[in-house]
């Protein structure tokens, strides 16, 4: 078997395959995944590193065998990965509506002697996933991994998912998701963005929100275990459970932030009932919001212990990094909604910062709790509010 365009062979954990040239689809200094006839984006090594971890975790707690898919396959390395590091799979299934990704993709299975393991289709994603939604032929876990929104795809995984399933999430069109195109978030995520530094969180939040109101409409409810946003990307990882009540639940955790750009006031509205005061709580300013999106929990604490266990033995390549995040994430489980950026406060107060780790130090001793966040390099979380957030880096100045 071959393939019409040329191809390198690279590595990637312990799958060996072939990818387009980088060199031909080459930007001047900038490789451009997307110009390439087939996707691969070596940049996203860290979200497969974790995916193999949350699988590993996931199949050890269900205790059988899986089936899983990935609808959206580009190359194939996700499901080679799979296949060649995660044991107790007794299905992958590959697909991709590009030919050339399709044929690629099989060749790659061949490549590692995996055509006993994996199967691969070539269909739209919507139709490949639709014949999997009968009761009995549903999937344990899905990754939906596309360029750009899952939303359009939504409906279909969410009903080819088990119940007790689990489904993975990546959204890489952070322009909607950061507030520069507030329509377009509106459409794909049916919730208003913001333009603030803790947008990230907000982009996770309104991604799981549109999975709660998508699900609801199902009978199904959805449990976060595991949400990040790096790089260009945010990931979201959630089991679903069947029944009106299970919807019922989650649809109580939706609401609303509001925020006040003045005196960087932030505060949660639970319910899906529009709000009426057009003035911040705290200093009567004019308020902006996002919303609807997911007001609860977004990390699993005791899932995310359960997958460092699992960094040491699998041998990632990004090993490290992983388990900084993870770590970083299990800390943030159960810390207040958003986060403060330093050089924010500094621009806010025009003057130069401690650094965040004495801001830390004083709120806590004042009985607030504190954090660093993995959103950004220089953000923290904090129960404390905006006025002695701000008080204290003036102090410490």
């Amino acid at each position: 078997m071959t393939v019409d365009f040329p191809t390198v062979e690279v590595k990637e954990g312990k799958a060996r395959f072939l990818i387009p040239d980088p060199e031909i689809f080459r930007r001047g200094f900038e490789l451009v995944p997307s110009k390439a006839p087939v996707f691969y984006n070596p940049k996203m090594k860290l979200n497969r590193d974790i995916a193999i971890l949350f699988l590993k975790t996931y199949q050890s707690k269900a205790g059988r065998p899986l089936k899983v898919c990935e609808p959206m396959t580009g190359c194939g390395v996700r499901g080679l990965r799979f296949a060649l590091e995660v044991e107790g799979l007794e299905q992958i299934t590959l697909n991709d509506l590009n030919e050339r990704a399709y044929e690629l993709a099989k060749l790659n299975v061949e490549l590692n002697g995996l055509q006993d393991s994996i199967s691969v289709k070539n269909e739209d994603a919507s139709l490949f996933l639709d014949r999997y939604t009968a009761p009995k032929k549903r999937l344990d876990y899905i990754a939906l991994d596309p360029f750009g929104s899952p939303s359009p795809f939504l409906d279909c995984a969410l009903r080819a998912v088990r119940s007790g399933g689990a489904l993975a999430l990546t959204a890489t069109d952070t322009a909607p998701l950061s507030g520069l195109h507030i329509k377009a978030c509106i459409r794909k995520y049916l919730g208003k963005p913001l333009r603030v530094e803790y947008w990230k969180e907000l982009a996770v939040r309104l991604l799981m929100g549109v999975t709660v109101l998508s699900a609801a409409r199902h009978d199904l409810g959805v449990k976060p275990l595991l949400s990040y946003g790096v790089d260009h990307y945010v990931r979201l990882y959630v089991t679903l459970s069947r029944g009106a009540k299970e919807a019922d639940k989650c649809l109580d955790q939706m609401g609303y932030i509001i925020h006040c750009r003045r005196c960087l006031h932030r505060e949660p509205r639970i319910g899906l009932k529009p709000f009426i005061s057009d003035e911040c709580s705290n200093c009567g300013s004019p308020i902006d919001y996002s919303g609807p999106l997911w007001l609860g929990k977004l990390v699993d604490a005791e899932f995310c212990a359960e997958m460092l266990n699992y960094v040491d033995e699998s041998a990632l390549e990004k090993g490290k990094e992983a388990a900084k995040l993870l770590g970083m994430l299990k800390l943030e489980a159960d810390a207040p909604l958003t986060y403060y950026v330093s050089d924010k406060l500094g621009e806010r107060l025009k003057s130069p910062l401690p650094p965040i780790e004495k801001i830390l130090l004083e709120l806590e001793s004042r009985g607030f709790f504190s954090v660093r966040t993995h959103f950004h390099s220089r953000g923290f979380k904090t129960d404390a509010p905006s006025e002695v957030v701000l008080n204290v880096v003036k102090e410490l100045v």
